[in-house]
C-alpha cells in the first residue's frame, strides 16, 4: 500500500478494536439465551402441528406470503414444539452466521496484501456496526420470526457479493451464482428488491466492461429473475396485501412509496452516520481501496465511480419500497433494518468511490499527504470502540441485561399457567413487572379477540387469553 503505510492499524489498536468486538458480541449472544417465544412464533407452531413442517410451509405460501426460504427457516426453528434451547440459541447463531458472511464478503472486497488479521477485524466491525445500528434489535435479532424472514437473506446477499466480487473467478462460480440468487429472492421481497437492482446494475457494469466474470453476473441475475416469480406468484401474498392494504388508504400509491421510500432511507443513513464507529470503520477502510494518487484498486469506468454511490442509497431506499407499496403501512422496524443492511455492506465500496472522485482534485490529495497519519488512525480505533458501546441499541442491551433473568422467570410462570390450564378454559395472564426492551417485542394484549391472543390460544387449546387490565 505504497504512500499510504502511515495509516496501518497498531497491534495495540487491533487488539482494543477485538476485545470490544468480542464483548459486545458476548453481551449480545448473553442476552439472548434470556428469549421467549412471542407473537407470530405462535402461527408457525399451529401451522406445523396441524399440517407437519412441510404442510405448513405450503399452507403458508397459499395463505400469506411467498417467502419460501425464510419460511423454511421458520418451520425447521420452530416446529410445532417451539422448542426454547433452540429460540435462545439463535440470537448467537445469526450473529455468528453474519460474521462469517461478512468475513467472505471482505475477503472479495480487499487487496490480497491486507493481512488475515485485518480482514477478520474488519468483518467483525461491519457485523457489529450493523447489528448495534438496527431500527429494531429485538425484531431483527430476538425473535425468531423477525429474524429468521431477514437475517438469512442478508447472510446469502453477501455470500453472493463474495462470489461476484472474487479475483480470480472460479471455474465453479457460475453454477454457485445461480442458487445463491434464488434462495436470496425467495428470502423476503425487500431484499428481493434490492438484489434484482444490484444484479441489473452488475450486469450492466460487466458487459459494457466486457469483464471476465459477466456470465456469472448474467447467472445471479437469472436466478433472482427465478426466485421474483416464484415468490410474487404466491397466492398468499396477494392475501396478505389486500388483508392489510384495508387499514390504509396508501396502498399501491406509487409516488406516497417511492417518496417514503428515501425518507425513511435517509433516516437509516443518518442513524447509521451518528454513531462514531461508522466512521471509524471508514478510516481504517478506505486505504485498502484507494490508492494515495486517488484510483481505486479495483478498476471501474469512470462514470461507474460516480454511479456507485447514487446506487448504494437507492438500494437502501428500495429495500423499503415494498412494505410501503403493497401495504401502505409506515415502514417496521424488522424492514428499516434491511436498509440499514445495505448500507452497512455497500459502505467500502461506495465511500471509496466517494474518496476516489476527492482524491482525483489536486486539493484532496494535498489534505490526504498532511494528515497525520498515526492520529488519525488512533481517534478511527477510538471511534470504533466508543461507538459500538456507546450508541442506543448497545447502551439499552446494556441496560437490559441485569433485568433479563427477572423477564424470564416472569415469562417462564406465565407460559407455565398456559400449560397447567384446562383445556377450553378462559385464561387471564398477570402483567410484566419487567419487560427489557432489547428481547421484548409484544406483551400479551388486554382484548381476547386481538390476534395475538387468539393464535396463542389456540396453540394451547384454550377458550380465549389475555392479559388482565391495568
Amino acid at each position: 500500500m505504497a504512500g499510504q503505510g502511515r495509516f496501518a492499524i497498531p497491534r495495540s489498536g487491533l487488539w482494543l478494536i477485538a476485545l470490544t468486538c468480542v464483548a459486545v458480541a458476548a453481551c449480545a449472544a448473553w442476552i439472548g439465551t434470556f428469549t421467549h417465544p412471542q407473537a407470530d412464533d405462535y402461527v408457525y407452531g399451529n401451522l406445523a402441528r396441524d399440517h407437519g413442517v412441510f404442510g405448513g410451509m405450503v399452507e403458508y405460501y397459499m395463505t400469506w406470503n411467498g417467502r419460501i426460504v425464510a419460511s423454511a427457516f421458520c418451520f425447521l426453528a420452530l416446529d410445532a414444539d417451539i422448542p426454547l434451547g433452540v429460540y435462545r440459541a439463535l440470537p448467537a447463531a445469526l450473529l455468528l452466521g453474519l460474521f462469517l458472511a461478512f468475513r467472505a464478503f471482505v475477503g472479495a472486497l480487499v487487496p490480497r496484501g491486507v493481512p488475515g488479521t485485518n480482514r477478520w477485524l474488519m468483518a467483525a466491525m461491519l457485523t457489529l456496526l450493523y447489528f448495534t445500528g438496527m431500527t429494531s434489535l429485538r425484531e431483527g435479532m430476538y425473535w425468531a420470526s423477525g429474524s429468521l424472514n431477514y437475517q438469512p437473506s442478508h447472510m446469502l446477499g453477501l455470500l453472493l457479493a463474495a462470489l461476484l466480487l472474487r479475483r480470480p473467478v472460479p471455474r465453479w462460480a457460475i453454477w454457485l451464482a445461480a442458487p445463491l440468487a434464488l434462495a436470496m429472492a425467495m428470502a423476503n421481497e425487500s431484499g428481493m428488491l434490492v438484489e434484482a437492482m444490484a444484479l441489473a446494475a452488475g450486469v450492466a457494469w460487466a458487459f459494457s466492461t466486457r469483464a471476465p466474470n459477466r456470465f456469472v453476473w448474467a447467472a445471479a441475475l437469472a436466478g433472482c429473475a427465478l426466485g421474483m416469480a416464484l415468490d410474487l406468484a404466491a397466492p398468499g401474498l396477494r392475501v396478505r396485501s389486500v388483508t392489510e392494504a384495508d387499514s390504509s388508504g396508501q396502498a399501491h400509491d406509487l409516488l406516497w412509496s417511492f417518496a417514503g421510500s428515501f425518507h425513511y432511507a435517509g433516516i437509516a443513513m443518518l442513524r447509521l452516520a451518528s454513531n462514531p464507529a461508522f466512521w471509524g470503520v471508514l478510516i481504517l477502510g478506505l486505504p485498502w481501496q484507494v490508492r494515495a494518487d486517488g484510483s481505486l484498486r479495483r478498476r471501474l469506468c469512470r462514470w461507474w465511480v460516480a454511479a456507485v454511490p447514487l446506487l448504494w442509497f437507492g438500494f437502501a431506499a428500495a429495500a423499503l419500497f415494498p412494505v410501503q407499496f403493497a401495504t401502505g403501512i409506515n415502514v417496521p422496524g424488522r424492514i428499516m433494518n434491511v436498509s440499514g443492511w445495505v448500507l452497512v455492506a455497500g459502505l467500502l465500496p461506495a465511500c471509496a468511490c466517494l474518496a476516489s472522485l476527492l482524491l482525483r482534485l489536486a486539493p484532496g490529495r494535498r489534505l490526504l499527504a498532511r494528515l497525520p497519519g498515526r492520529t488519525v488512525v488512533t481517534l478511527a480505533v477510538l471511534a470504533v470502540v466508543l461507538g459500538l458501546f456507546l450508541n442506543q441499541n448497545a447502551l439499552r442491551l446494556l441496560r437490559d441485561l441485569p433485568d433479563a433473568a427477572q423477564y424470564d422467570r416472569e415469562m417462564t410462570a406465565l407460559y407455565k399457567m398456559l400449560r397447567d390450564a384446562r383445556d377450553g378454559e378462559n385464561l387471564r395472564l398477570p402483567r410484566l413487572a419487567t419487560r427489557p426492551r432489547t428481547i421484548t417485542y409484544h406483551e400479551i394484549p388486554q382484548d381476547p379477540n386481538d390476534w395475538h391472543c387468539r393464535v396463542l390460544a389456540e396453540y394451547y387449546d384454550l377458550q380465549s387469553v389475555a392479559s388482565v387490565p391495568k
